[in-house]
């Protein structure tokens, strides 16, 4: 898709450097559907790994379709329980589509073949292998596809802090956590400081 098709998502055009083409893998009409994203770190506690689950699933089941990065932890999690829940999910890769990264999610890749709940977006040409600054680039898009950046659980120097700062200056809502029962979230912490939208009297009780 380019950015000149009618199927170009609108919210990804506003962004900065909105990329020209993307190259997409799976049931393109997703790109129509009401999006939320939700990133977090590749090492959640177990409770980071439950919230995320149960936020995903709250979200499908109120209309949303599932954008995140399809790395390990968080964004795996959230991909997973959409689908589970019945419903879709947008995987933003930092690759070509010909590479399945990381392995452990290689079932969203094969997915992508045969099922309508999933579609893969990538910036870069199917041969193209990740490579270090591809994830920072690939954060810009997931912010970018929707209305609400949700943050689960992550440090303050993470990806998905990226992710979430470049939702913030594209003039998209934030939202996150604040909670003890998660230990790794010293940024959730700083972005509920901010004035974030905490989600934790939702999601978690004490």
């Amino acid at each position: 898709a380019t950015c000149v098709d009618a199927d170009y998502p609108r919210l990804l055009s506003e962004i900065d450097h909105a990329p020209f083409a993307l190259f997409l893998k799976g049931n393109r009409k997703i790109l129509g559907d009401k999006l939320v994203s939700i990133v977090g770190t590749r090492e959640p506690c177990d409770k980071g790994r439950s919230v995320t689950a149960a936020i995903s699933t709250a979200y499908v089941r109120s209309g949303h379709t599932i954008v995140s990065g399809i790395a390990r932890g968080v964004d795996s999690i959230a991909h997973h329980a959409a689908l589970i829940a019945g419903g879709r999910t947008i995987a933003v890769l930092p690759n070509g589509f010909n590479h399945a990264y990381p392995l452990e999610n290689r079932d969203l890749y094969q997915m992508a073949d045969s099922s309508d709940k999933l579609l893969l977006i990538s910036e870069y040409p199917p041969e193209q292998k990740p490579q270090k600054h591809h994830f920072v680039r690939r954060n810009r898009l997931i912010a970018g596809l929707s209305e609400l950046t949700i943050f689960a659980e992550g440090g303050i120097k993470s990806g998905a802090m990226i992710t979430a700062n470049h939702a913030l200056k594209e003039g998209r809502d934030v939202a996150a956590l604040s909670h003890p029962q998660l230990l790794n979230n010293a940024g959730g912490e700083q972005l509920c400081t901010d004035g974030a939208m905490d989600l934790s009297a939702q999601f978690l009780t004490i």
